[in-house]
């Protein structure tokens, strides 16, 4: 199920990062979060249930425009970069703490690097690594290094012919090295992946696995990192493994069963010939699934002599001791699915039911009940819940009584249910729904293997209401084609009916929860509402709902391509100058050279851009509305671009076009929309999920 959990009034432009104390943070372009103006930017914090917070907003000097999201250090701080601001207005490195301390690590100045649009990683040596869009030595971006406590070092400067422009964040490999994507240069001209190598000491930078299950059988231990030589050693808590060395950044080990017979943790190491010692590396031993199935003996004569008992299961260690009653027995290991254990005659002077448990590295066990002398009568004194409502989903039904053992079973009218024991005065039994499908009582009973049963409890199974929760579609456009529609509730029988304003339409019965029904055209030929609700069998009729039949949309009407506006043409309503940085002009087609009518409600427009330098981003919009903080074209490398869009017709029918940069703009148009009715040769209008239908390359 989607759910929008908050809106912006800027464009946040990259994912979302959650940290360790289970918020969400993420920046934004610009602005303030819950403001209207287009400012600087902001870092904000998001709970999992929607609540919003913004925890900076940046000023400029301390940076502008963050295009990337952030990344959690290792210190629990945040850290990240904006694409312009700083001391030099190229860009920044940024470190702020989760309750919103920023502290701009670097500004960069360009021949160091401008512009960084993409997050940075935290490699294995504790420092983080980035690229920016542009600057270096020759402007065409580079990948750096920086500490977290800000020095920054340019491990390279793209050029064209090995790419340029990269966009995106580097990769550390297991070799220690770096591989990224740039987004321009190369043979083609159309990007390149690169690595840059870098010198790393004896290293490890991942295990696999990293982990293990307790008591499970020897493994091989593959060690990933760098500087590894002929005669490497793996070391498990100081001591050596039998190493396999496979090459510079692996080698692989053998892991006796032994070493990972119960829970807890292993320090990894590497150490060369000559004594050279890498970083250590946690591996963790899990503690086994602990289950108890069977005791053997499982009951005994109340006043017998002390006995030993064997416990049979799965996940034991040598450290498990069995537990009687909460209390810990004199416990022996056998195997991982074997114990014994001493059981005095103290505990079995007297009739009683026993609860039979494991301990193991600070885990419990499922319980499994010794009876001494004869088992206590069953009884159930309470269900819960006592009743459902017919055609429920699978629930779990809770039973109180006294007397239950390990063993018992609850009973839906004589048969057995999938049961777990809680203890010896609750049972839990999953019923499934095939059982609740129809009104009806139910006989609940609880019964043991030794034949013995309880009292009978009815549990009612009752007729639901019949409940609209939901339409889908709830309103269309008066005049559209028949549809199906979708009602979502509860309490619908298979026969059941949706009835439009009295009348009922063709049913299909889903499940209980959704009904499906056709409603043709002529009901929504005009502007209006109509009430619905649905019938079972027998006269049950739900809530009634409301579907809403708007006003009719808008029809298009192609023309021949026809250019409206050229600013590279001499000063004129349509023509020159050209827009300027920053700036906004607004077109109105009606009055262009191309005859569109005064009733047209949106134009399909080709808009190309010949920028002066590099452009930003350039946005048509409605005249007389706000401007959105979008981007119909952008040509950030200053090459003549164009796209298609549809814009909205403004005030008289005008578009206002802004650009960051100074540009041209050309505007063709090739359509219009005009209201339903208003034109005898218009086209319905039908959009499509975006396709591709042919690609050249």
């Amino acid at each position: 199920m989607f759910t929008s959990l908050a809106q912006f009034s800027v464009v946040p432009a990259s994912g979302l990062v959650q940290g360790t104390d289970g918020n969400f943070y993420g920046t934004t372009q610009g602005g303030t979060i819950n403001g209207s103006n287009y400012g600087n930017g902001t870092v904000f914090k998001m709970t999992p249930g929607g609540a919003l917070t913004t925890v900076y907003t940046f000023s400029g000097n301390d940076g502008q425009y963050p295009a990337a999201g952030l990344i959690q250090g290792t210190d629990g701080n945040f850290y990240g970069t904006t694409s312009a601001g700083g001391t030099n207005g190229k860009g920044t490195v940024f470190k702020i703490t989760p309750a919103g301390a920023l502290t701009t690590l670097y500004s960069f100045a360009g021949s160091d690097g401008r512009s960084p649009q993409a997050a940075l990683i935290q490699a294995a040596d504790g420092s983080f690594y980035g690229t920016t869009y542009y600057g270096g030595v020759g402007d065409a971006g580079t990948l750096f290094k920086i500490t977290p406590g800000g020095s920054l070092t340019t491990l390279y400067s793209f050029a064209g012919s090995g790419g340029y422009n990269p966009q995106a964040p580097p990769l550390q490999a297991f070799n220690g090295s770096f591989y990224g994507t740039t987004m321009n240069g190369g043979t083609g001209g159309l990007g390149t992946v690169f690595n840059v190598a870098t010198t790393t000491p004896l290293s490890i930078f991942g295990l696999s696995p990293n982990e293990a299950i307790a008591d499970t059988p020897a493994f091989t231990l593959t060690v990933n990192g760098a500087d590894f030589v002929t005669g490497s050693t793996v070391l498990w808590n100081g001591g050596p493994l039998t190493t396999t060395y496979m090459n510079g950044s692996q080698l692989t080990a053998f892991v006796p069963a032994g070493l990972i017979a119960s829970s807890g943790t292993a320090t990894v190491a590497v150490q060369n010939p000559g004594g050279a010692t890498s970083n250590s590396v946690t591996f963790t031993i899990y503690p086994a699934q602990l289950s108890v199935t069977t005791l053997n003996p499982s009951s005994a004569t109340p006043g017998g002599a002390a006995f030993t008992l064997m416990v049979n299961g799965s996940g034991f260690i040598p450290a498990s001791v069995v537990s009687w009653n909460g209390s810990p027995l004199t416990t022996a290991y056998v195997s991982a699915t074997q114990l014994t254990a001493n059981v005095p005659a103290s505990l079995i002077a007297s009739q009683s039911v026993a609860n039979v448990s494991v301990q193991s590295a600070g885990t419990v066990s499922n319980v499994v009940s010794f009876v001494i002398g004869t088992p206590p009568a069953l009884v159930i004194s309470s269900l819960s819940p006592s009743s459902v409502v017919a055609g429920s989903s699978t629930f779990t039904l809770t039973v109180n009584g006294s007397g239950f053992l390990s063993s018992s079973v609850v009973q839906w009218n004589g048969s057995p249910l999938s049961t777990t024991y809680v203890s010896g005065t609750q049972l839990m039994a999953s019923v499934p729904a095939n059982l609740i499908a129809s009104q009806a009582t139910a006989s609940i009973t609880v019964g043991d293997p030794t034949g013995q049963n309880s009292n009978v409890v009815s549990l009612a199974i009752g007729i639901a209401p019949v409940v609209i929760s939901s339409l889908s579609p709830n309103s269309v456009g008066a005049g559209s084609a028949g549809f199906t529609l979708t009602v979502n509730g509860s309490g619908f029988a298979a026969n059941a009916v949706v009835v439009w304003n009295g009348s009922p339409l063709v049913t299909a019965f889903v499940n209980s929860n959704q009904l499906t029904a056709s409603v043709p055209a002529n009901l929504i030929a005009t502007q209006g509402s109509a009430s619905l609700a649905v019938e079972n069998p027998g006269g049950m009729t739900s809530n009634g709902g409301t579907f809403s039949i708007s006003a009719p949309g808008s029809v298009f009407v192609p023309v021949t391509p026809c250019r409206v506006v050229d600013t590279r043409n001499p000063a004129a309503p349509f023509g020159g100058p050209s827009i300027g940085a920053m700036s906004t002009r607004s077109f109105a087609i009606p009055s262009g050279p191309c005859a569109i009518p005064s009733s047209a409600t949106a134009y399909s427009l080709s808009v190309a851009v010949v920028p002066h330098a590099t452009l930003g981003y350039l946005t048509l919009y409605p005249a007389g509305e706000p401007q959105p903080f979008v981007s119909t074209v952008n040509s950030p490398d200053g090459r003549i671009k164009d796209n298609a869009a549809i814009v909205p017709a403004g005030t008289n029918g005008a578009v206002n076009v802004y650009a960051t940069d100074a540009t041209d703009v050309i505007l063709d148009i090739n359509g219009y929309f005009v209201p339903v009715g208003s034109n005898a040769g218009a086209l319905s209008f039908y959009p499509l999920t975006p396709c591709r239908v042919a690609d050249t390359r």
